[in-house]
């Protein structure tokens, strides 16, 4: 038989610091859940309970979350470049 064991964090809060500082602060996980499953299927149905529990914001901001880490953790880019780029400065409608 085989177990799955799994680590999952619900709620991810958001944890922001300013560019000066070197690096970020630690992340808080004492809100992490650790939970033993016996299957897969087990494992995937409470995580998708735990994310349904959870508001339209709180998704939305762990998904910036997961986003900010592999941009800035992983690839080691710069965070400023995740900001909303102003391209187009006019736009018109073509006279009919």
């Amino acid at each position: 038989m085989v177990r799955a064991i799994s680590l999952i964090a619900t709620p991810i809060r958001i944890r922001s610091f300013s560019p000066i500082e070197a690096t970020p602060p630690a992340k808080d996980r004492s809100h992490w859940v650790v939970k033993k499953f016996t299957s897969f299927d087990e494992q995937r149905t409470w995580q998708v309970k735990e994310w349904q529990k959870l508001s339209g914001a709180d998704r939305r901001k762990a998904a910036w979350e997961l986003v900010y880490d592999y941009w800035v953790g992983m690839k080691g880019m710069n965070p400023d470049e995740l900001r909303l780029q102003r391209i187009i400065t006019n736009v018109q409608r073509p006279r009919s």
